[in-house]
């Protein structure tokens, strides 16, 4: 029985899903670490927000953004980041929310595994409201 080249055949047949499963697990793991860290963005500039004292002129709203889009520069990704911070609600149960979002387009795109854009909403309670 004759089975040269079948080895090759196989090989052959078996590459093309090995590139796109490993290509996918690339796209879905750098998908994966975005979201990690617009999270950790938004987290930073919630927390920060929420430490703002407002009797000394300082904006719960302008430190949360300026916050979350320096921790976002520190992480050197190369992708924009849209940062939206807002104060909800009235003293003694004021909020700040901090949404960060940005483009999470695959590298290699075989199969479209997630959203194009990660979002995070973080929100924390003022810290000292009278």
């Amino acid at each position: 029985m004759r089975r040269r080249g079948s080895q090759a055949i196989e090989l052959a047949l078996a590459v093309p899903m090995l590139v796109v499963l490993s290509a996918s697990t690339v796209d879905l793991g750098q998908f994966l670490y975005l979201s990690e860290r617009v999270a950790s963005v938004a987290s930073a500039g919630a927390r920060s927000g929420a430490l703002a004292d407002p009797d000394t002129g300082e904006s719960a709203v302008v430190i949360a953004t300026a916050v979350a889009v320096d921790t976002w520069a520190s992480t050197e990704l190369p992708r924009d980041l849209s940062v939206d911070a807002t104060l909800e609600g009235v003293a003694p149960n004021q909020r700040v929310v901090v949404r960060a979002t940005v483009d999470a387009t695959p590298v290699f795109g075989f199969v479209p595994l997630h959203p194009t854009t990660a979002t995070a909403v973080r929100t924390v309670r003022l810290s000292d409201q009278d």
